[in-house]
């Protein structure tokens, strides 16, 4: 792993969740539980809106690595333009789409019409970010990230002075301030080769499949709390998932420079490749345990001090948290599998996993109280990591060696520290109610 790259990314990640963490902790303070269940539902349109893609994004975050480590310059510009200009023409519509559903939820029509102008920007600014970490450009991708945000502090007055209204409109103005301030966010010329999109359709068509079921499993407590409970609880995972976002994109950002040295070297030296992962995940997991221990002992506390008004349910803040342990295996196995263009494996897997986690919260429901989304979560993300997992050693069996102890040292080293700890905690401490 490359640590200017690994320093690079985390910087302007941290730079993200700094202000990340002033805004969470003041919005949900400076709105109505009401107005704060409006923001968290345009959240879950915006985790579907990659449908509208047809998987192009993922498609383009795949395909680009090769080209930039092959240097084929004519390609490069080809696919630019191309993914550019649909990404920019699907944005739009779907926008309009999403604008109709969030004003008949809410009927708050300025708002809703503002859906139009914030999601093609916030599209075109994550296409530009993504194309600076393909080209492994890290620091421009850094002073970027760090510039837009900065830009975000507006939020803060114009969500005090003009609620959710304020809010949206201050979003727009920090994603327009990017892609006009930023240099190396230039526009390609306007072309869209069709030709160029339907031969990877069906790569597409698996890539966002799989992503809108894995991004759904991973964040699926907040989907069924928005299906199943009222606007008061809604607000409670809302509040949670905003906090775990901030832990989950420190995460991230750590395992970004990792994941495209793999979509790089992947196809080229797959064997020693997943041999440094498996040792990379030897380290992280522990480490990423005990931060989650230290969250769960101490962020329950905090919660209560800067959000009283929400009384929430710490046990859905436990459950959160526990789900967070494999996701650095689950990007790193992501990325092998798109690597070696098995993609329809995870698209079937990832479906399987969701369909699971439906199944399992409606179990649940019929014997616990609202936590049962949030422990739906913790189960099945930890089943799709190990199926994710077990499926990676089967199906590039000729190039894994020692399956077996590599499984038996994950365990030890993750799941098993963690089942201790959460019985020792029950056993010692009870289980808080909330």
């Amino acid at each position: 792993m490359n640590f200017k790259h690994t320093r690079d990314s985390l910087i302007a990640n941290l730079s993200v969740q700094s202000i990340g963490i002033v805004t969470f902790l003041l919005i949900p303070n400076i709105l109505s539980k009401e107005q704060y269940a409006q923001i968290i539902y345009m959240g879950v349109l915006f985790s579907f809106a990659s449908l509208a893609h047809l998987g192009i994004p993922f498609v383009y975050t795949i395909i680009m690595p090769r080209l930039y480590y092959k240097n084929e310059e004519l390609l490069i510009k080809e696919h630019d333009q191309t993914f550019f200009w649909f990404i920019a023409s699907t944005a739009f519509l779907c926008s309009i789409l999403m604008s109709i559903i969030h004003y008949l939820k809410f009927q708050n029509i300025y708002f809703s019409l503002l859906i139009v102008i914030l999601y093609p920007a916030y599209a075109l600014v994550n296409f530009f970010l993504s194309r600076l970490t393909i080209k492994s450009d890290f620091k421009k991708y850094k002073n970027a990230t760090i510039k837009r945000s900065f830009a975000t502090f507006i939020i803060i007055p114009f969500t005090f002075f003009f609620n959710t209204l304020g809010w949206i409109f201050a979003r727009i103005i920090t994603e327009l301030v990017v892609i006009f301030s930023s240099k190396e966010f230039t526009f390609p010329k306007f072309t869209i080769k069709f030709s160029l999109l339907k031969d990877h359709f069906i790569d597409g068509f698996f890539l966002v499949g799989n992503f809108v079921f894995y991004s759904q499993l991973l964040d699926c407590a907040k989907l069924y709390a928005s299906s199943f409970y009222d606007i008061k609880v809604l607000s409670q995972y809302g509040l949670v998932a905003s906090g775990f976002a901030i832990f989950t994109g420190l995460l991230g950002a750590y395992n970004v420079p990792e994941t495209i040295e793999i979509l790089r070297t992947i196809k080229d030296e797959p064997s020693s490749r997943i041999d440094k992962m498996m040792s990379t995940l030897y380290i992280t997991l522990p480490m990423v345990l005990f931060l989650i221990i230290l969250a769960d002992l101490f962020t329950p506390y905090l919660y209560r001090l800067f959000f009283p008004k929400y009384h929430l349910n710490t046990l859905i803040l436990s459950y959160y948290l526990y789900s967070g342990l494999f996701l650095p295996m689950i990007i790193y196995l992501n990325a092998i599998f798109s690597g070696m263009q098995k993609i329809s494996y995870q698209f079937f897997i990832s479906l399987f996993s969701f369909l699971l986690s439906y199944f399992t919260v409606f179990m649940l429901r019929k014997n616990l109280n609202i936590e049962s989304a949030a422990l739906a979560q913790f189960i099945t993300v930890t089943l799709f990591s190990f199926i994710l997992l077990l499926s990676a050693f089967i199906i590039f069996s000729e190039v894994i060696s020692h399956k077996i102890r590599k499984l038996f040292l994950l365990v030890i080293t993750s799941i098993l520290p963690l089942l201790i700890y959460i019985f020792a905690k029950r056993l010692l401490l009870g289980i808080p109610q909330g």
